[in-house]
């Protein structure tokens, strides 16, 4: 498959935010490592419709399934803010949650990410690295005003992904640990913008910090650069 390389940003009111988008056309040809399976990038192998939850209607759990799994449903266009049960992201909601529905789907979990609210339109960034034969398949989804406005999958080396998750350990913004008082709370969803959940140990762990799309603190910039280089292999676009 040929791809050419791309900015995966958009540009909200003067303000950069990561974005998620795909871009298939004439170019260089990308050579994944060897231990990657190109072919494994256009369809997913896991089996999403085992744990879908029934119905179209947005609700928690739905939401979790559609960060575990790329590709779009009929219920993918109707999370918004103004439907009842529609879901509205927090981070340490999602990183509760998302594992018993994995668990459910019989999808091993690696990580989950969550990035925001940031930009004006409280944009969020969920990403699921999920195992995927002896690679990793990244999927990501963005949602701004809690709509989903774009999916994104791809499928990475295990231990590039490993190295990209450490990447964002060691940015100087970002501490060990979750964050206190812990609250979960719109209030307190807001004190921070990054938490990142590793699953692939004994315990969990777990990795908070500040982040900014703007800022010109060297370390919010490396940090910015770890996140889109995560971001960045979700690379084929499974809605927008």
């Amino acid at each position: 498959m040929t791809l050419r390389r791309c900015v995966f940003r958009v540009c909200l009111a003067g303000t950069w935010l990561v974005s998620l988008q795909a871009c298939s056309s004439a170019g260089r040809t990308e050579n994944p490592s060897s231990s990657v399976v190109p072919s494994a990038q256009a369809v997913p192998r896991l089996d999403s419709e085992r744990c879908a939850p029934s119905g179209a209607v947005p609700s928690r759990e739905g939401f979790f399934h559609e960060v575990l799994f790329a590709a779009a449903t009929a219920r993918t266009p109707r999370f918004d803010d103004y439907t009842a049960n529609s879901y509205h992201v927090r981070k340490l909601d999602v990183i509760r949650g998302l594992p018993a529905q994995a668990n459910a789907c019989g999808v091993r979990l690696r990580a989950a990410l969550v990035l925001g609210p940031v930009g004006i339109l409280w944009t969020y960034h969920v990403v699921a690295l999920v195992q995927d034969g002896p690679n990793i398949r990244v999927n990501a989804l963005v949602m701004p005003h809690a709509r989903i406005t774009g999916k994104g999958t791809g499928v990475v080396a295990t231990q590039e992904a490993l190295g990209l998750l450490q990447q964002i350990e060691k940015a100087p913004r970002v501490r060990s640990g979750l964050p206190t008082p812990i609250s979960d709370d719109a209030e307190g969803d807001f004190s921070y913008q990054l938490l990142l959940a590793r699953y692939d140990t004994e315990q969990p762990g777990y990795f908070h910090g500040e982040f900014s799309e703007s800022s010109d603190d060297p370390g919010l910039r490396s940090l910015k650069d770890a996140v889109e280089a995560l971001l960045g292999t979700a690379k084929i676009k499974t809605y927008r």
